[in-house]
C-alpha cells in the first residue's frame, strides 16, 4: 500500500490500487461501488456446463439466466421468451454443452442461481448442470451443481442445487 495525502492519520485514506478504490480508514469501508473491490467468492467469468439427461434431455430453452450479485443475468438468449416449444436443446449429444459469459473488465460477481426460460411445457424433461467461474476464462471453480427440470412446466424456471 501506498500513502496518499502525507502522513497516514486520523480521516485519511490509502490507496491498494488504482482500479480498485480507496479504503477509508476511519469508517472501515470502500468508497467506490463494492462491485470494485475484492470480495470472497466473486469472479469475472461465468459457465453453465450441461451434462447428462436425466428425463429424456435437458429442457427446451429460450434463454439462460445467473443471478449475479442478486440479479438476474440473461448470459445466453436463443430466441425470445415463449411457450410454442420454439428454443434450443442443449447438452451432449444435442448441441452446446458450455454457455459462458463475461461480466466484464473489473466487475467482479457472486452467482447464487441458474435459470433458464423453458420454451416446453409438453412433459418433462431434466438433466444435471454446473456453475462454474473464473478471473481469467481459463481455470474454473465450481460453484455448484444440481438439476435443471422442466416439469410440464413452460416459462422462467430455477435449477436445484445438489
Amino acid at each position: 500500500m501506498r500513502r496518499r495525502g502525507g502522513r497516514i492519520g486520523p480521516l485519511q485514506t490509502v490507496s491498494t490500487s488504482s482500479a480498485s478504490g480507496f479504503w477509508d480508514l476511519t469508517t472501515h469501508q470502500q468508497n467506490v461501488g463494492s462491485t470494485n473491490w475484492p470480495r470472497p467468492n466473486t469472479y469475472r467469468y461465468f459457465r453453465y456446463q450441461i451434462g447428462s439427461a436425466i428425463s429424456g434431455h435437458h429442457p427446451r430453452v429460450a434463454r439462460y439466466v445467473l443471478t449475479l450479485d442478486g440479479i438476474d443475468v440473461t448470459i445466453s438468449t436463443a430466441v425470445s421468451d415463449n411457450c410454442a416449444d420454439s428454443g434450443v436443446i442443449d447438452g451432449p449429444g444435442w448441441g452446446a454443452t458450455n454457455i459462458t459469459y463475461d461480466a466484464g473488465a473489473g466487475q467482479l460477481k457472486e452467482v447464487t442461481f441458474a435459470k433458464i426460460y423453458s420454451s416446453f411445457g409438453g412433459g418433462l424433461r431434466s438433466a444435471n448442470y454446473t456453475v462454474q467461474a473464473s478471473n481469467d476464462n481459463s481455470t474454473w471453480i465450481t460453484q455448484f451443481s444440481g438439476v435443471m427440470a422442466a416439469n410440464s412446466q413452460c416459462g422462467l424456471i430455477t435449477g436445484t442445487k445438489v
